[in-house]
């Protein structure tokens, strides 16, 4: 039996009478690993790094982020960013997608408008999402995309189609949970999106 990390499968394998093996994905190997579901944890939480980063990573979180807030993680599953999200705010539901997600089906698909967190997780990828966006867009249905620049990766030139269509860039002041405006991204770092008419509410 391979169940899912969740409370409700882990009670389907203990009511489980004739399963002889039961696997589960761990976190952290991000495989499937063997468990006894009479002695063992009912939940694996991922290890999350303790660094300064994740530690200006977390107050983003908490001072931007709400349990209520639709949030969708572009890129890999699980990744150290919906681990810390997840960590940082326990009951924050966080949905993941492909990196090939076109987003403007994946909200119809799914129910959710708007989308108050579009999180992307490498440079490259904002380009690629932003073109399978263009109805979300031009519709004001997401209000802040969450990117990254890489000293490999620079700015990616998807931020001029981002403020074409009302968006601010901000980056933490001095890593701190202050956001300042920048007219557009320079250095490696976190950035943050937010549309013009998230900033009048």
């Amino acid at each position: 039996l391979a169940i899912s990390n969740s409370t409700f499968s882990f009670t389907a394998a203990m009511l489980n009478a004739r399963a002889v093996e039961f696997m589960r994905p761990d976190p952290d190997v991000r495989t499937l690993v063997p468990f006894d579901p009479w002695a063992a944890p009912v939940l694996l939480q991922p290890a999350v790094e303790d660094s300064e980063q994740t530690a200006a990573e977390r107050e983003l979180i908490r001072n931007y982020f709400e349990l209520t807030d639709s949030v969708l993680h572009v890129g890999q599953f699980c990744s150290p960013w919906t681990n810390l999200a997840r960590a940082t705010l326990e009951n924050l539901m966080i949905h993941e997608a492909e990196p090939d997600v076109a987003l403007d089906e994946w909200l119809q698909r799914n129910a959710v408008s708007p989308l108050r967190h579009l999180v992307v997780e490498t440079p490259d990828l904002l380009p690629r999402i932003l073109v399978g966006a263009s109805g979300a867009l031009r519709d004001r249905r997401i209000g802040m995309v969450h990117f990254r620049v890489t000293e490999r990766q620079g700015a990616p030139e998807a931020t001029s189609e981002l403020a074409r269509h009302g968006f601010l860039v901000f980056t933490p002041a001095g890593g701190t949970d202050q956001l300042m405006p920048v007219e557009r991204p320079s250095g490696a770092g976190r950035y943050v999106a937010i549309h013009a008419s998230l900033m009048s509410a």
